[in-house]
């Protein structure tokens, strides 16, 4: 599954958000499909994480989430983006950084993080 810090949050600064937000103000949280989105956390907070409770359900962060082309599909009408804008932008400001995590990425650009149910907390 893929987790995502919020869009809304407003507390980013100048980053990917507002970089994309500015240059392609159609972007939205559905453009990059997520499963969860979690509020209130800082910039990039979801790089560092381990492990998330969410009720009853650990989740174990296994790898950041790379993006592709389809999030420059608009969700409600099909339509791609042949300019690839968001993609482009995405690519210029979140690569992997330098070292073992860029040499298995390579240009990918990465948003959020892929996760998986660990367990169940009785």
């Amino acid at each position: 599954m893929k987790l995502v810090r919020s869009h809304s949050n407003k507390e980013t600064g100048p980053d990917l958000t507002e970089a994309v937000w500015t240059h392609a103000p159609e972007v939205s949280s559905k453009n990059f499909r997520p499963v969860i989105v979690v509020d209130y956390c800082a910039a990039w907070d979801e790089d560092k994480w381990i492990d998330l409770q969410i009720g009853e359900a650990r989740l174990q962060c296994f790898k950041p989430c790379t993006r592709c082309v389809f999030t420059t599909i608009d969700p409600s009408t099909g339509v791609i983006d042949n300019e690839l804008q968001k993609l482009k932008k995405l690519r210029q400001l979140r690569l992997a950084p330098e070292g073992p995590m860029r040499q298995q990425f390579k240009d990918s650009p990465i948003f959020g993080v892929n996760a998986g149910v660990d367990k169940s907390v009785s």
